[in-house]
């Protein structure tokens, strides 16, 4: 189980890296996933954020906690849905629910580059 939770790791943190098709978001994130057979996704941390990038621009800041991908709630998401969700074009929009510190809920609009 340890393998598999760290191959889906790996490929979550990957694929936040160059989620988006044609566009960039400019994140990473520390993910932790539970389930062996039905992963979901119990914790998204920021953990970078790249420089004059569609999240910076957003006022996403490391350390914000995910609590939502589109309304998908997380703890609880499925990995595959969320890099779904998070995969955007240029120009589109992805919507983030995130907790910073005790400011709880603060939604997050990522304008895609």
């Amino acid at each position: 189980m340890k393998n598999s939770k760290l191959l889906v790791l790996s490929f979550l943190f990957i694929s936040f890296l160059t989620c988006a098709k044609e566009g960039s978001i400019g994140l990473s994130a520390d993910v932790s996933v539970s389930g062996l057979f039905s992963h979901k996704l119990e914790e998204f941390k920021i953990s970078a954020i790249k420089p004059d990038s569609a999240a910076q621009e957003s006022g996403l800041k490391v350390g914000d906690i995910v609590t939502a991908i589109e309304g998908c709630a997380i703890p609880g998401c499925p990995p595959d849905e969320a890099k779904k969700l998070m995969d955007r074009e240029s120009g589109e929009i992805l919507t983030l629910t995130v907790n910073r510190g005790e400011v709880l809920g603060i939604p997050i609009e990522i304008h895609v580059k």
